[in-house]
């Protein structure tokens, strides 16, 4: 199932957006999985916060997007002074 929705949403969009979105998919998991362990209290559900690692975790996730957010900023501007008419 998911590779058919990889290939439909590559031709809807772009692969960059599609890998944007596995990289948005992978922090999401990791917060619902936060968002379980303390919502049910169960240490078999979810995942619990542990001092440093998850502190390292959450700073990659935030270089991950900041480089995202970089790519896309240049990536937008490039396009739309190609775009200019002349």
């Amino acid at each position: 199932i998911t590779a058919v929705f990889n290939i439909a949403a590559t031709g809807v969009t772009s692969s960059m957006t599609r890998n944007v979105w596995k990289n948005l998919r992978t922090c999401l998991v990791w917060a619902l999985g936060l968002i379980i362990f303390y919502a049910t209290g169960n240490p078999d559900l979810g995942e619990e916060w542990v001092v440093p690692a998850s502190f390292y975790i959450l700073l990659g996730f935030a270089v991950m997007l900041l480089g995202i957010f970089i790519y896309y900023g240049r990536g937008s501007r490039a396009n739309s002074a190609q775009q200019l008419p002349s």
